[in-house]
């Protein structure tokens, strides 16, 4: 499992071309927890089928948990799935956990 604590720190300005920032696309069964993280003026502008600032594919993803992650002025662009935290998610399987909460946007897009 991955767990990425931000202790409320902002990541300004980063820029990517691949399907997300932090993970482009998971592996069966893993767990992936973003906490209390803040994502200014990034981008995700991928040719990829799936694309997101936190993960871009999470569809076979057990757990994906993103707590307390804010994100303002940012952009996702992909082919097919794009979504601003996680471009698919849809995971397969029982007991798949897929979680967002405390979060906010603020003069996003996605394409």
């Amino acid at each position: 499992s991955f767990t990425f604590y931000g202790n409320a720190h902002t990541i300004s300005n980063l820029h990517t071309t691949s399907s997300a920032l932090f993970v482009d696309s998971s592996s069966g069964g893993k767990s992936y927890t973003f906490k209390d993280l803040y994502l200014d003026n990034c981008t995700v502008n991928s040719t990829d089928n799936y694309a997101g600032l936190f993960i871009g594919e999470g569809g076979s993803c057990k757990k994906i948990i993103i707590d307390k992650c804010n994100v303002s002025n940012s952009s996702v662009t992909g082919v097919k799935y794009a979504g601003l935290y996680v471009g698919y998610g849809a995971g397969y399987g029982e007991d798949v956990q897929h979680v967002i909460t405390n979060a906010t946007s603020k003069k996003n897009t996605k394409y």
